[in-house]
């Protein structure tokens, strides 16, 4: 083993006193939060500084951007590298520029130095001196945690840049009705298809995208079904779909659906071993048999004439983790996709692309939504357990048949100044909590779901219509359970819901200070979160319930942003960032 080690600074380990033991957040690392250690300020929109060892993979961590090649800080003694910072310290630990320091004497040499291979080779005299542990209570151990929490930290946003890196390998195939009809929708995804390229690159820097089209007809028609395997060429995939003519369909209503997803699903999915595998299916008509469809009229409504099974064709491709979204252009498909998602667990996504002019952009928001699913399914926690399915009810409860149970509710007070929400504040200041003892009705089932959470109907003792949220559990050994409400330890499920509460108290003071910026218009408000708990209720957040009526849905991500995010919810966004001092974002927005 060579005596040799590189010579870089060890901030992790310095002793910082009073007032630099508190990192200026005008200075401190995006990454790990502290110190910059060698900082470097990126090439990135952001122009972000990070400690040199917090920069990995070809993007800021931060927003995702590319940023631009550097020089080797030993440029200065003859070295001429110049590359990415990810390849920086390798490049390092090779420079015959870069000074290195025997770790027994203290020497200090280049590799193209004189002398440098003679004392490796030789027997240093010194041994290392072993140190004693630092003392827990020091402030170096402080300094020490403070820096393993940090390598953490660079250690999982490392595992969601490659997630990200992994999904933004895109396999797409285009599965089109190309009967008569549907001569508008065609011609969409040929004008539009550089469009949505254009759009998914900058919403995916990483993007490494590859296209496929199955164009089908009926049975009747001499070209029943045309491919074009998945190619990088955007070009030839564009004249390709130029090339397809809107004719035949025969007299019926029905198409080849089963021919069209045979072909599809013989397409090679694992080219460029693409994480992300999507199929955007667009048609008016569904496919033959009576399960199917309720068509007046189709030729075959036994089914497919040769014998396939759509249900097994489109498991087939759920099975090589192939994601479908069908596009909807009249209501003839609805039923089509309704059975199929009732056979198979909700796996088809229904979208209405009945008018032309959306095509690109529904289709790049369901592309960029099925690359954030990858990023879940890839960073989620290896072997966790799969919960058991939730039955929902969409029927109103009957209050007079469920008894009201007492509960201790515990309500997270709103901060006072804008200052409890920057670096340096004490943390206690956004869990300020008020309790008191009430009383709550809670449904028997949820109506509604989330990937963590479900919603059950609840009555408060007032009268007050409320809806209770708590986390899906896994039933213990014995217990029947539909809706999840056993098995997670009552200390941490009870501090999860507060941490929720405190969320919740703190966007919805951020949205205040943010309604008062603005004269007039729209404005943003937030439901207030209350923790409840009781000796027959388990730990929930308890909110008001919307009144009834129709909402519009919206959504902002963390991710890349998007044409259909409403402009106030992303200045909002925005706001969160700057008033805190770039402290803490209020993002993932969903509401109506």
């Amino acid at each position: 083993r060579s005596p040799w080690r590189i010579l870089a600074p060890p901030v992790q380990d310095l002793d910082y006193l009073p007032p630099d033991d508190v990192v200026d957040q005008d200075l401190q690392c995006c990454v790990c939060l502290g110190w910059p250690e060698d900082p470097v300020v990126l090439g990135c929109p952001g122009g972000h500084m990070l400690c040199r060892r917090c920069v990995t993979g070809q993007l800021c961590p931060l927003d995702r951007q590319p940023f631009a090649r550097l020089s080797a800080p030993q440029a200065v003694r003859g070295c001429q590298w110049t590359g990415p910072r990810s390849n920086l310290q390798e490049h390092r630990a090779m420079c015959p520029h870069a000074e290195h320091e025997c770790a027994h004497c203290g020497l200090r040499l280049r590799p193209s130095d004189r002398g440098f291979a003679e004392h490796v080779l030789s027997d240093c005299a010194d041994a290392p001196v072993a140190e004693a542990p630092p003392d827990p209570r020091s402030a170096s151990a402080v300094v020490r945690s403070s820096a393993e929490a940090g390598t953490a930290r660079r250690e999982v946003i490392g595992r969601v840049i490659e997630a990200y890196e992994q999904a933004e390998r895109l396999n797409v195939c285009f599965v089109v009705d190309c009967t008569g009809s549907m001569s508008r929708h065609i011609d969409a995804v040929k004008t539009q298809i550089r469009w949505i390229v254009h759009e998914l690159r900058a919403r995916l820097p990483s993007m490494q995208l590859h296209l496929a089209f199955v164009g089908y007809r009926d049975h009747c028609d001499a070209c029943r079904v045309e491919v074009l395997p998945f190619t990088r060429s955007v070009d030839e995939f564009r004249d390709f779909v130029a090339g397809m003519r809107a004719t035949g369909g025969g007299g019926d209503g029905p198409e080849d659906v089963h021919g069209a997803l045979e072909k599809a699903c013989e397409l090679d999915w694992s080219i460029n071993d693409a994480a992300t595998r999507v199929i955007v299916h667009v048609a008016d008509f569904p496919a033959h048999g009576t399960r199917y469809n309720d068509c007046p009229r189709d030729s075959y409504p036994g089914g497919d004439p040769r014998g396939l099974d759509l249900e097994v064709l489109v498991r087939q491709l759920r099975d090589l983790s192939v994601q479908y979204v069908f596009g909807h252009i009249t209501d003839h498909t609805q039923k089509m996709t309704r059975v199929l998602n009732e056979a198979l667990g909700d796996y088809i996504e229904d979208k209405d692309m009945m008018d032309v002019e959306l095509v690109a952009e529904v289709v790049t928001a369901s592309l960029q939504s099925s690359v954030a699913s990858t990023v879940s399914t890839l960073t989620s926690s290896p072997g966790a357990e799969v919960l058991p399915p939730v039955v929902l009810s969409d029927a109103a409860p009957d209050w007079e048949s469920i008894d009201a149970e007492e509960i201790v509710l515990q309500e997270v007070r709103r901060v006072a100044d804008i200052s409890s929400l920057r670096a340096g504040s004490d943390a206690s200041l956004t869990r300020q909590v008020d309790q008191r003892i009430a009383t709550v009705s809670i449904a028997d089932l949820p109506f509604a779901q989330g990937e963590s959470r479900v919603a059950r109907h609840a009555l408060r003792g007032d009268g007050s219509a409320a809806v209770a949220k708590h986390f899906k559990r896994r039933p213990e050994d014995g217990e029947e359970d539909h809706d999840g409400d056993a098995g997670l330890p009552f200390a941490s499920t009870l501090d999860a819901h507060l941490t929720l509460s405190e969320v919740s108290a703190v966007a919805g003071f951020l949205a205040e200070a943010f309604n008062a910026t603005r004269e007039g218009g729209e404005s943003i408000h937030f439901l207030a979160s209350a923790t409840a708990h009781g000796p027959n209720v388990v730990p929930c957040n308890l909110e008001d319930a919307l009144p009834a009526g129709e909402f519009g849905g919206s959504r902002t991500t963390s991710g890349g942003g998007s044409r259909t995010q409403p402009r106030l919810l992303m200045e909002f966004t925005r706001f969160t960032h700057e008033a805190t001092g770039g402290h803490l974002m209020v993002v993932d927005l969903q509401g109506v």
